[in-house]
């Protein structure tokens, strides 16, 4: 007996046709999108160490580099070139490319860079391209003749007073705020239960019938706990508000905190502070409106899938920004050292100054990257580690 073998129909043809199609469309940009990325990174890396080791040749030797060739030992001199001309007392240099990149992504990763040819005449260094004829990027910074870099990458002699002396335009570490009300308790009554989620000034956020936990008000807490992959609420009011919290304890473990409301979230924590697993905090939300102030002992780490977006200043604990760890916005410290390290991230948002502690020591290893200005008595990069640009103040 023969039997007939049934083919595909047309209908189920086109479904197959219509499904392949939309995983190419959605495959298709992705990957175009991490090429586009994996090249601006790589172009970003190789801009900071020609800055990085220009400022050290004029530090060491008093003299511009006389070859590309002494600078990058595993960058492509063909791609890259180094021009630079004195400016008011200043040196100002101009280190561009040829390479295939594109430059709205590159900017992502690095300030002050462009696509369009720099003005005016410059010199080149040998062994390197020497015309901007070819140039699809340029990344432009100032030195003084002692190597140091001082106006980051602004490509201009105009500073606004806070990037190359005095405080930098950071604000010192506040004075904790006195006489905060102490809140009143709170819970969810339901099934003819009291849950509690606010009680004797300690704050959980334990399970609740709503999984509603929100501070509406300035207040003194002796504990918060954001856990178990619960959200803490703060609202922050209308516009100019300064919503001020203080707690003795705050530990967020697998926890998330968020904004609502127009104003800004002042936290002070006294004794101890805590951040873990994949916590968020201000998680996409506007670095300016979130401020943590820390004067307790113990060390903090964010380490993880941490993603955090605001202002966190210590005062005297070390502060690590370690694993998968991205924090957007200021890390600040008064006496204790900070460091990046793993493939923690620190990108700058409303300060151009992305790690700021002119009275401690910064290091930055093993894969951690900062985008921003690094302000440290001293800064240490090593270990593939990357920072846009270093002031040190040797104090």
């Amino acid at each position: 007996m023969v039997s007939a073998r049934r083919g595909f129909s047309l209908v189920e043809l086109l479904i197959s046709l219509v499904a392949l199609s939309t995983l190419v469309a959605i495959i298709i940009p992705m990957t175009m999108n991490m090429i586009k990325n994996a090249k601006a990174i790589k172009v970003a890396t190789n801009f900071k160490v020609l800055c990085q080791s220009v400022a050290n040749t004029v530090y060491l030797n008093s003299e511009v580099p006389t070859s590309i060739d002494e600078l990058g030992r595993n960058i492509n001199a063909e791609k890259y070139g180094i021009a630079w001309r004195e400016s008011d007392g200043y040196y100002e240099f101009v280190i561009f490319t040829s390479e295939n990149v594109d430059v709205l992504a590159l900017g992502e990763k690095l300030t002050s860079v462009s696509g369009a040819i720099p003005p005016g005449d410059f010199n080149f260094v040998n062994g390197g391209l020497n015309s901007f004829d070819d140039m699809t990027a340029c990344y432009t910074f100032l030195l003084d003749e002692q190597g140091n870099i001082l106006i980051g990458s602004t490509g201009s002699g105009d500073s606004d007073g806070g990037e190359g002396t005095g405080d930098y335009g950071i604000p010192a570490f506040p004075t904790f705020p006195e006489g905060l009300p102490y809140p009143e308790d709170q819970y969810v009554e339901k099934w003819g239960h009291k849950w509690y989620w606010l009680k004797d000034g300690v704050l959980r956020t334990r399970w609740t019938p709503t999984e509603e936990y929100i501070i509406d008000a300035d207040g003194f807490y002796s504990k918060i706990e954001v856990i178990q992959n619960r959200k803490l609420v703060i609202d922050t009011g209308s516009a100019g508000v300064v919503r001020k919290i203080r707690v003795n304890t705050l530990n967020v473990q697998q926890g998330k905190i968020t904004l609502i409301g127009s104003g800004k979230v002042e936290i002070y924590v006294d004794n101890y502070f805590n951040i873990s697993g994949s916590s968020q905090v201000n998680f996409n939300g506007d670095a300016e409106r979130m401020s943590i102030y820390y004067k307790g002992p113990s060390n903090v780490k964010f380490g993880g899938n941490i993603r955090f977006s605001g202002t966190f200043y210590s005062e005297y604990a070390e502060v690590e920004i370690a694993g998968s760890a991205q924090f957007k916005g200021l890390l600040a410290s008064v006496n204790g050292n900070l460091k990046v390290a793993g493939a923690g991230t620190v990108i700058s948002d409303f300060y151009s100054v992305a790690v700021y502690a002119p009275d401690a020591d910064v290091t930055i290893s093993g894969g951690g990257s900062v985008y921003g200005t690094v302000i440290g008595r001293m800064v240490i990069v090593s270990g593939g580690g990357f920072a846009e640009n270093i002031i040190e103040t040797g104090n």
